[in-house]
């Protein structure tokens, strides 16, 4: 038998509805933020050529919610925040910094992005 269990699915997704937000933009890209809000840009509808084309990008960014991505974007942002900080106060020549700068980027940003 099939168990639903239903721990790992955060209570605003199944309580809060979703906001979908169509922005005029030339840009392809749809994206999430908290709080159930989908922001998908007009660019994307010269990709999408049906309405299950674009039900599957939604649902993709729907996933991303449920994941909690966007939150972890935000947890990462202030350590990264908190670790600049403390480079710059352990070295104020800002040779740590420099060092770390890059890091993030290729350690942090890179995986996220296309």
């Amino acid at each position: 038998s099939i168990s639903n269990n239903n721990n790992n699915i955060p209570s605003s997704a199944t309580t809060t509805p979703y906001t979908y937000t169509v922005v005029r933009s030339p840009e392809a890209n749809a994206f999430v933020l908290p709080g159930n809000h989908v922001f998908v840009l007009t660019g994307l509808f010269r990709y999408a050529h049906n309405e299950d084309e674009l039900a599957s990008i939604l649902g993709h960014e729907m996933a991303h919610n449920l994941a909690r991505h966007a939150g972890e974007r935000m947890s990462e942002s202030i350590l990264m925040g908190i670790l600049s900080r403390l480079a710059l106060v352990l070295d104020p020549s800002g040779l740590l910094f420099s060092i770390l700068l890059p890091a993030q980027t290729l350690l942090v940003s890179l995986p996220h992005s296309r």
